[in-house]
């Protein structure tokens, strides 16, 4: 302990130091990170106690931060380490594609998780949202938005004031908030929180198409600041599709090219290379519709053809079928062949 006018304060841990340092360096107030998360008294505890405290707690105000929760499980109490074990669990049906096993977790984690604890629900909800995405034949989409709904209002009852200073989000909620932004034209009517008596429709706020590419450049530039981390390039990557799809869909193609040249500088470093086989078809759709080259050449068929090709090959070595079918299907109809993708069939 340190002694500062006579009062004994407590060393800060090293999640403590973490903290001090991310406020110094974005000169914020504390209360950003964890507004909506714990309280004032909760987050000093969290830097200056060991295993006194939620371990969720701890992973989602890190998250806030954009880190991740690696190197901390010395925080970790024993009675958080089966719930952190199914968390995973969870998480890890999920990205292998086990929905039915997944669900089933999801029902145990239920039963086991603490009662009253918002961030537990939130878990939940995303999680029950990600399956509600993936429905057998197909997606109900309003059961999806009300879902993400839910769970962005746990932590977040301004979802919508992405552009407001010195507002954080976890990736959980960034992705929340892009479901609510990806299916915003569904007619979502929910009682409201605060006054049950009273109905809003919280997908009308993204409803236009230039208010849904406004608050997607915002999350754009946010995680450029925020996000430095390379851990958080996935929700980065998903960001920026989602942009480069709404601007296909409006047809505002010279929008849709500088996305896409923005977009492979922050791909530069990514991990993952699912997204750049959407990145490079949305491309060889621009240059066909375009039918201008990239850099303004005749010789767009070539272009759009070199990048198709490029897709393909990403979709192959990631045996992506769906992408691939959609990729031939749109080859075809360009007038390529399928040995122009350099596929040979008996």
């Amino acid at each position: 302990m340190n002694r500062r006018n006579g009062i004994m304060l407590k060393m800060k841990n090293r999640f403590g130091q973490m903290a001090e340092n991310y406020q110094k360096k974005y000169g914020m107030d504390k209360k950003v990170i964890y507004k909506g998360i714990c309280s004032g008294a909760t987050f000093t505890r969290v830097e200056t106690e060991e295993r006194n405290l939620d371990y969720l707690v701890i992973e989602t105000l890190l998250a806030r931060m954009g880190k991740r929760a690696d190197g901390f499980e010395s925080l970790l109490r024993q009675e958080d380490g089966e719930l952190w074990e199914k968390r995973l669990k969870i998480k890890l049906a999920m990205y292998e594609h086990r929905y039915i096993s997944m669900d089933k977790m999801l029902h145990e984690y239920r039963m086991n998780m603490p009662k009253n604890s918002k961030l537990h629900e939130q878990f939940c909800l995303y999680h029950e949202m990600k399956l509600a995405e993936r429905g057998e034949k197909s997606i109900d989409r309003v059961k999806v938005c009300s879902l993400a709904w839910q769970a962005l209002r746990l932590t977040k009852k301004d979802g919508e004031a992405f552009q407001e200073k010195n507002n954080l989000y976890t990736p959980m909620e960034i992705d929340l908030l892009l479901t609510l932004i990806r299916y915003r034209q569904e007619d979502l009517c929910l009682p409201d929180p605060d006054r049950p008596e009273k109905m809003i429709h919280p997908l009308d706020v993204w409803k236009e198409d230039s208010r849904a590419e406004s608050a997607l450049w915002d999350m754009t530039e946010y995680m450029e600041i925020y996000y430095q981390d390379d851990q958080q390039e996935k929700i980065k990557g998903d960001v920026w599709l989602e942009l480069m799809r709404l601007l296909e869909q409006s047809g505002k193609d010279d929008r849709l090219r500088f996305c896409i040249e923005k977009a492979l500088e922050a791909f530069a470093g990514a991990n993952g290379i699912r997204r750049l086989a959407e990145l490079h078809f949305i491309k060889a759709r621009l240059i066909g519709r375009m039918k201008m080259g990239w850099d303004g050449s005749d010789d767009w068929r070539k272009l759009c053809r070199e990048e198709c090709l490029m897709a393909y090959a990403v979709c192959e070595v990631m045996e992506m079928e769906k992408e691939l079918a959609e990729i031939e299907q749109y080859s075809r109809a360009m007038g390529f062949t399928m040995m122009d993708l350099g596929i040979i069939r008996p």
